[in-house]
């Protein structure tokens, strides 16, 4: 399976899958994000755009990159506390339909996409 790096030093290249770990790995460790706390209850994506905006402070959604990069895949968890087990809302919307975006999900690691009008999860990075 191959992925294609959406932000970073290597946007734009396609990976094989054992190429995720590592390039993971290095985002972490290359860029320290600041964690919001989960949302209490899922939201749509444009209450979620909401919410970021009433944290201030230079608060959005994440990439899809740096909510796989809070994914370990090795262990089948999240590396970060406070994850619920489930879809979190990413910035990106779908290149093909403005009405959908992509949401990475924190039990299994998979990344897909819905139309913004359901409820997903939500954690904020600045």
């Amino acid at each position: 399976m191959k992925y294609k790096i959406l932000s970073g030093k290597l946007k734009g290249e396609t990976i094989e899958l054992e190429e995720v770990k590592d390039y993971q790995k290095t985002v972490i460790e290359r860029k320290e994000l600041e964690w919001s706390d989960s949302s209490s209850e899922p939201m749509t994506w444009e209450q979620a755009q909401e919410w970021a905006k009433s944290l201030g402070n230079s608060w959005r959604l994440p990439t899809i990159s740096e909510l796989q990069s809070a994914f370990d895949y090795e262990k089948g968890e999240a590396r970060i506390d406070g994850f619920v087990a489930g879809d979190y809302w990413s910035s990106v919307t779908v290149p093909s339909s403005s009405a959908n975006a992509y949401y990475v999900n924190m039990y299994n690691g998979l990344v897909g996409y819905f139309p913004k009008s359901f409820y997903k999860y939500v954690r904020c990075v600045r």
